[in-house]
C-alpha cells in the first residue's frame, strides 16, 4: 500500500486523465460541471459557494469535516494542476 495520498485540483475537468495518470485524486472546484470520477468541494455540508474568495481551502474544509476518516494512507498531500511535483527514484 502507498504511503500518501495525493489529492490533485483543478477548474478544468478536461485535466482528469493525466490527473489519472500521476495516481493522484482528482478534486475538481469552482463551477464548471465535474463528473462523479471527481472530488469536489460541493459534497454534503460544504461552503463551495466560497470557492471564488477561498480557492482551494474550500475543499480542504470538505476533507477535514467529511472525508479524513476514510484517508486509509499515513499521509495526505495537495497540489494543483500544472503545479505537480514528483521525484524519480
Amino acid at each position: 500500500m502507498k504511503n500518501i495520498t495525493m489529492f490533485c485540483l483543478t477548474l478544468n475537468p478536461d485535466h482528469l486523465s493525466k490527473i489519472k495518470r500521476l495516481d493522484y485524486v482528482p478534486v475538481g472546484l469552482g463551477p464548471a460541471n465535474f463528473s462523479n470520477e471527481w472530488l469536489t468541494d460541493k459534497s454534503k455540508n460544504n461552503i463551495s459557494e466560497k470557492n471564488p474568495f477561498y480557492g482551494e481551502y474550500t475543499f480542504h474544509y470538505s476533507i477535514w469535516k467529511e472525508m479524513y476518516e476514510n484517508i486509509k494512507t499515513d499521509w495526505v498531500g495537495f497540489c494543483q494542476y500544472r503545479k505537480f511535483w514528483f521525484t524519480r527514484d
